[in-house]
C-alpha cells in the first residue's frame, strides 16, 4: 500500500488526535516489524510463556513470549482454563447480544459482588479496560459525579492510549488541559484556577513509573480534586488481595471523588475490565449512561 502524503499543518491545531500524522511518522516501523516477524505473530499457548507460531515462515517453531502482560502466568493456568469452560458450559452460551442494561449473565452479577469484597469498592466489569474509560470519562466530564459542574478535565501527558483516545469526545463536554508527567504544581495551578479540576493518570504507567498517589490525596482533599486513574498495570501486583498500585494506598472508601480502572486481563489472566466506584449513586449513574454498558454492539 501506498502511504499518503498530507499537507504540513492540515490538522487544527485545536484537535486532541491527528491520526494522518502518526501514520506518517510511524509507517516505515511498522512495517519494517512485521517484514521481520516481530509483529503481527500468530501462535497458540504452550506451557508457561512457550508460544508455538501457527501461520507463516516460522509456523511450527517454538519460542519463549516475552510480550504478554500476563505477570503471574495465569492466563494459561489449568485452573483458569478448566474454569471458563466449565462456565460456559453450565450458562449454555458465550455471549448474549443484548445491552447490559437489559439483560446480564447471573454470573456477571456473582463476579462483580465477588470482586467488589476483595476490592472495597462498587465494581462494574467491561470487556476491556478502554471500553470501561470510554465509557467513564464523558460522565465524569458531564459534571454529573461533581456536584452538576462540569470539571476541566486534566490529562496526564503520558496517560495510557486507552485513556488519551478519549479527549476529543470527552472535550465535546468540557475543557481538556494535558500537564507534563506527575507534574503536581502544574496540577495545583490549575485546582487554584478552576473550581472543579478532574485528573485522568495511570496508576502505574505502561511504560514505566508510577503516579504520586500521596500528593494527588494532598491536592484532593486541599482543592476537591476528582481522579480518575487506570491502574490496568498495577492490579495483582500490590496489595494484600492483588487491589493494585492504587487502591492499596487509597482510603478504604473510595468516596464520591475517586475511580480506579483495572484489568482482569493481566496479571488476574483472564479477561475484561472494571471500575472501582465509591458511592451508589456512581454505580446507578454508570449502569444507565455508561455508553458500553447501555449498547451491545
Amino acid at each position: 500500500m501506498s502511504p499518503v502524503e498530507f499537507t504540513a499543518g492540515a490538522a487544527n491545531a485545536s484537535h486532541f488526535r491527528n491520526t494522518a500524522s502518526v501514520i506518517d511518522r510511524t509507517r516505515m516501523h511498522f512495517e519494517r516489524a512485521h517484514q521481520r516477524g516481530l509483529m503481527g505473530v500468530y501462535g497458540r499457548s504452550l506451557e508457561g510463556r512457550a508460544v508455538m507460531i501457527t501461520e507463516g515462515e516460522r509456523r511450527g517453531d517454538t519460542m519463549a513470549d516475552y510480550v504478554r502482560c500476563c505477570y503471574l502466568g495465569l492466563d494459561n493456568h489449568p485452573a483458569i482454563v478448566a474454569g471458563a469452560v466449565a462456565a460456559i458450559k453450565e450458562y449454555g452460551s458465550l455471549h448474549w447480544s443484548c445491552a447490559r442494561t437489559r439483560l446480564n449473565f447471573g454470573l456477571v452479577g456473582e463476579l462483580e459482588g465477588l470482586l467488589s469484597q476483595l476490592f472495597g469498592a462498587r465494581i462494574i466489569t467491561y470487556s476491556t479496560v478502554m471500553i470501561a474509560n470510554m465509557g467513564a470519562l464523558p460522565i465524569i466530564a458531564s459534571g454529573h459525579l461533581t456536584g452538576g459542574q462540569r470539571p476541566v478535565m486534566v490529562f496526564d501527558r503520558l496517560a495510557h492510549a486507552s485513556l488519551a483516545f478519549h479527549k476529543p469526545v470527552v472535550a465535546e463536554e468540557t475543557q481538556v488541559e494535558t500537564i507534563p508527567h506527575n507534574d503536581l504544581d502544574a496540577l495545583e495551578q490549575l485546582c487554584r484556577k478552576h473550581p472543579i479540576v478532574a485528573y485522568v493518570c495511570d496508576g502505574v504507567y505502561s511504560m514505566g513509573g508510577f503516579a504520586p498517589i500521596e500528593g494527588l490525596l494532598e491536592l484532593q482533599e486541599k482543592y476537591g480534586l476528582f481522579l480518575y486513574i487506570d491502574d490496568a498495570h498495577g492490579i495483582s501486583l500490590f496489595g494484600e488481595s492483588g487491589e493494585g498500585f492504587a487502591r492499596s494506598q487509597l482510603p478504604n472508601e473510595l468516596g464520591e471523588r475517586t475511580i480506579v480502572a483495572a484489568s482482569l486481563a493481566k496479571g488476574f489472566g483472564a479477561s475484561g475490565g472494571m471500575l472501582m466506584l465509591g458511592t451508589a449513586y456512581q454505580e446507578e449513574l454508570f449502569r444507565c449512561y455508561s455508553i458500553p454498558h447501555a449498547f451491545s454492539a
